[in-house]
């Protein structure tokens, strides 16, 4: 019996849809196990910092392993009387999978963080809630790192100082030899509060590279209480902690030196 034009294309599309479907189920089988085991292994890891968060979603390619995890939070289990130090309703990472694969090497291509919310609190007796990890022995490599629209709160209660920023971007690249390049843009005015004034914060901008302990501030400007600061210089973070800062400035009459 011959079959017609019009039915030999609804069959063969019917058969298209049939395999499609077979082949989305061979996948999806495949795939649940490797979530469920590859969310396990974050949480086993990522718990060692500190760090929690709701659900996990994976995808593939030949190249890399995204991963997106919601709802994280970065909570210091040494502070529980404290708030958590971060709350980022998404996070977005790639990982290199053959690095994965072949050498069980945590190589992050990217990270992206969605509108995270940081506060950090130092405490009278100095206690903060920053996480520790303690007897770990994973490492991971992060190539870049992205966060858009972030929140940040500081509070030093024992020198009664806080500041705000409730609006910012930061990129964190990693180059070749160990150098870590940092950009840092304030997008909304906040604060900073001192015991004898509170000063409106409208521009904050680093650019900066860090290496063996060792920070190379190309730029820092700070515009506060309409004035402007700009710096350049290191700044070592190990002892005995060397300081090469050059500062010039620009200060508005009755801004403010009359606001100190």
């Amino acid at each position: 019996m011959a079959i017609s034009r019009r039915n030999k294309i609804i069959l063969i599309a019917a058969v298209c849809a049939a395999a499609v479907a077979i082949i989305a189920t061979v996948v999806l089988i495949q795939v649940r196990p490797v979530q469920r085991y590859v969310s396990a292994q974050l949480r086993q890891t990522l718990g060692q910092y500190g760090i929690a968060f709701g659900d996990a979603g994976l995808g593939f390619s030949a190249a890399n392993l995204s991963i997106v995890l919601e709802n994280v939070v970065v909570r210091s289990p040494d502070a529980p009387d404290l708030p958590p130090m971060a709350v980022i309703p998404e996070v977005r990472l790639n990982l290199d999978l053959p690095a994965l694969i072949r050498n069980r090497e945590y190589v992050i291509d990217s990270a992206v963080l969605v509108r995270p919310a940081v506060e950090i609190v130092v405490t009278e007796t100095g206690n903060n809630m920053i996480p520790v990890s303690a007897g770990t022995t994973t490492t991971a490599t992060l190539r870049r790192l992205t966060a858009r629209d972030g929140s940040l709160v500081f509070e030093d209660r024992s020198a009664r100082v806080s500041a705000t920023v409730p609006q910012w971007d930061v990129e964190i690249r990693s180059h070749a030899g160990g150098t870590i390049a940092v950009q840092f843009r304030q997008k909304r005015e906040g604060a900073l509060t001192l015991p004898s004034a509170a000063l409106p914060v409208s521009g904050l901008a680093i650019d900066a590279d860090t290496a063996g302990g060792v920070a190379v501030i190309h730029r820092l400007d700070v515009r506060v209480a309409g004035s402007d600061l700009l710096a350049k210089g290191t700044v070592g973070f190990e002892e005995p902690r060397p300081l090469d800062l050059s500062f010039t400035g620009t200060v508005r009459p009755g801004g403010l030196l009359a606001q100190l």
